[in-house]
């Protein structure tokens, strides 16, 4: 994991320190876009310059009735997704919140209380998740407090309490631990309500076979 402090609650997922970016799409970089629609696209691990850079991009959508934002995520610590919910929050007073995780693209740990801000949330039934219990870096021992905190967070962003109190019956969320699951099995079989528009299939795209002389 990488290094931070221990007192936040550590809730990520990769074992190296990559860098988190921001930045924002609009019809001028790609044309397919509604005029009233951005895309706010953040990969990397849930920092605070990711909230940074949200926050220095919040003059520019303020034209946009849609934004999207479109996450590929190892999470992060629980108080650094705290203060990347909030800016979201004031962006969602002024126009309509999308949340948007891909085909093959990650939801981690902290990247779900991210992901459930939005009042529409869609993704891939390829996409990745993981679930586990908040803990101090470089250690798996649960932390009970930060990890309630994260459920309890995870519940009034609209999660199902059922699907979160059974992470915690089977021990992902009580004991070290860790739940792999793809956003088809979230919104099929398990019904978390976490996500709730679930993208249609990849479809794959027949050989072009040689034409004859």
């Amino acid at each position: 994991m990488c290094a931070c402090a221990t007192s936040a609650g550590s809730l990520h997922a990769t074992a190296e320190c990559e860098d988190s970016t921001i930045k924002l799409l609009t019809t001028q970089e790609n044309p397919s876009l509604d005029a009233s629609t951005a895309v706010i696209v953040a990969s990397g691990p849930i920092t605070t310059s990711m909230t940074e850079d949200l926050l220095r991009l919040s003059e520019r959508v303020k034209p946009f009735d849609t934004l999207i934002l479109d996450l590929d995520s190892p999470g992060g610590r629980l108080d650094h997704a705290e203060e990347l919910v909030a800016a979201l929050q004031s962006i969602r007073d002024n126009a309509k919140l999308k949340t948007y995780v891909r085909h093959g693209s990650h939801c981690l740990s902290a990247c779900a209380l991210v992901f459930q801000r939005g009042d529409e949330r869609i993704a891939g039934g390829a996409s990745v998740w993981l679930f586990h219990a908040a803990c101090p870096a470089f250690s798996r021992l649960p932390m009970k407090n930060e990890t309630q905190r994260f459920i309890d967070l995870m519940i009034a962003g609209g999660a199902s309490k059922e699907f979160l109190s059974s992470l915690v019956d089977k021990g992902y969320l009580s004991l070290p631990g860790e739940f792999w699951t793809s956003g088809y099995e979230l919104f099929h079989v398990y019904k978390a309500n976490i996500i709730t528009t679930l993208l249609d299939p990849w479809r794959p795209i027949r050989p072009e076979l040689p034409q004859p002389d």
